[in-house]
């Protein structure tokens, strides 16, 4: 296949991502505000947390259209933009991106962080 086809199919992937996350994420903040629990407590506010960072991270994701390439131990990101902005913006959007990645990574340590002290009690 050629690199254009795959562009493309990395284009169609991301609208029906971007769009799937937005139905699912919006659904679920709605779920939590219109019907809390008292069971679920504090586990609730997790889940909102997890919904707000999600929308985010697809919002920056969306400006920046990014391309990632890994090789040995280095990952590069590249950026395909959407939009005509400075180059100031281009980076800070690509900084944001990266602390997104990795941010990531840390809300899921701190959800089995959570799981483990809630099964422990």
């Amino acid at each position: 296949m050629s690199d254009a086809h795959w562009l493309w199919i990395t284009n169609v992937c991301s609208s029906i991502g971007v769009v799937t996350t937005l139905i699912a994420n919006c659904t679920l903040l709605t779920m939590l505000y219109l019907r809390p629990s008292k069971a679920m407590g504090s586990y609730q506010y997790l889940m909102a947390i997890f919904s707000i960072f999600s929308m985010f991270y697809t919002a920056v994701e969306t400006f920046l259209r990014p391309i990632m390439h890994i090789y040995d131990s280095t990952v590069f990101v590249i950026q395909r933009k959407r939009f005509d902005y400075s180059s100031t913006v281009a980076r800070a959007i690509s900084s944001t991106y990266c602390g997104c990645y990795s941010m990531s990574f840390v809300l899921f340590a701190v959800h089995f962080i959570y799981r483990f002290f809630v099964s422990c009690k």
